[in-house]
């Protein structure tokens, strides 16, 4: 894997979900949040910008569940809620590898934690 690339998604990552925070409507945001997302809420929020879909096109694919379903398991959900099984089949939706997620996000929760 390329850690320029993985560095640099990441720092996109963070930024992208610091103006979601902060409810940035160009950032996709809403309402300020009154928490804190998980790296792995920012990475799945990020790329499923990225790749052109919406939350209701992505929990259908991913599991059927709804939107609003996705949003709150996103924004609320802390890293162990997340489990291998679910991160593989999110990744394999996304067209991205499980290796990459986990890397960027490894790299958003130094930042976080910076």
């Amino acid at each position: 894997m390329d850690e320029k690339k993985i560095s640099a998604d990441a720092s996109r990552v963070y930024t992208f979900a610091l103006n979601s925070i902060n409810g940035n409507k160009a950032g996709r945001g809403g309402n300020v949040l009154t928490h804190k997302p998980s790296a792995y809420g920012m990475v799945l929020k990020w790329l499923i910008f990225v790749k052109g879909m919406t939350y209701a096109q992505f929990a259908k694919l991913y599991n059927g569940t709804t939107a609003q379903n996705l949003n709150h398991f996103i924004n609320r959900a802390d890293k162990a809620r997340f489990f291998a099984e679910d991160i593989d089949k999110m990744c394999a939706v996304l067209n991205v590898t499980y290796d990459y997620f986990i890397a960027v996000s490894d790299k958003v929760q130094e930042k976080m934690e910076a």
